[in-house]
């Protein structure tokens, strides 16, 4: 039978690389370059979707024994029957779940600070050339006011 702390090892070393994979999407972003944020976003899902696994079979585990499928359950299990790696493992994986958290907001604040940033150019720009780049005869209709070389 498994025990709920059996996963602890494999949800930390997860846990490290989505933070490692979070620490890249924070410096891409604060680079600019989005063009790498469709493969780290793929990436997070992958490392997302092992996670939930992971802690799926530590809840099941927790059930399995009569306690209900939670992080308090499973800190009052750790409490009163892990041994001390999975007390250290446990203690851990909480703290890099928290740090893992606070990155994942950080993106978020820096990835709503791009799309604010994108949407205020494009509303500067229709407003400049108005709402349509070319006419009904499919030429541009972004008409420059200068004048022509030569002429007085």
């Amino acid at each position: 039978m498994q025990r709920p702390g059996d996963s602890l090892a494999q949800e930390s070393v997860a846990m490290h690389r989505l933070q490692e994979l979070l620490q890249a999407e924070q410096k891409t972003l604060t680079d600019g370059n989005v063009d790498l944020l469709p493969e780290l976003v793929s990436g997070k899902a992958r490392i997302i979707s092992e996670i939930t696994v992971l802690a799926d079979g530590r809840h099941q585990a927790l059930v399995a024994i009569g306690m209900e499928a939670s992080e308090n359950s499973m800190q009052g299990w750790v409490d009163a029957n892990g041994n001390d790696a999975e007390k250290q493992q446990w203690s851990s994986l909480l703290a890099l779940a928290s740090d893992v958290k606070e990155l994942n907001r950080l993106n978020g604040v820096l990835i709503n600070r791009h799309t604010q940033t994108n949407q205020q150019m494009m509303s500067l720009f229709n407003g400049l050339v108005g709402n349509n780049f070319y006419g009904p005869d499919g030429q541009s209709s972004i008409k420059a006011n200068a004048r022509k070389f030569g002429a007085a």
